[in-house]
């Protein structure tokens, strides 16, 4: 579902994939390989589904933070992919080195991202 052409149709289901969370684990190596295609509201749903799904640290960890040093990103999908970036806290200290610059990012809603982010991964 997630390689069709109908957007909605692949909209749906990443939306449907992180809804279900980490049973939805083995569905992480197609998200990653769609995270940097498609519109910004199908880009944004992949990042929450990986999030939410939790699975793969490695690849998961990797396709974020490929998506957070894109210099010219939609603000709303930094702020989502920063989000889910702290989702894996087994990775924080590949994490939060990357992401502590965001605390000085322009909007605010970036910023807010990356504090929490931080301090959910810090727990």
């Amino acid at each position: 579902m997630l390689f069709r052409s109908d957007d909605w149709v692949k909209l749906l289901a990443a939306h449907s994939l992180g809804k279900i969370g980490p049973p939805a684990h083995e569905a992480v190596p197609s998200l990653a390989a769609v995270a940097n295609v498609g519109n910004t509201r199908f880009r944004i749903a992949v990042v929450q589904a990986i999030g939410k799904i939790g699975g793969e640290p490695d690849l998961s960890v990797k396709t974020l933070m490929d998506i957070i040093n894109d210099e010219a990103l939609d603000i709303d999908l930094l702020e989502f992919s920063i989000q889910s970036l702290g989702s894996f806290p087994t990775k924080r200290d590949v994490i939060i080195p990357r992401i502590t610059r965001f605390r000085d990012h322009k909007n605010e809603t970036v910023r807010r991202a990356s504090s929490y982010a931080i301090a959910t991964l810090q727990r």
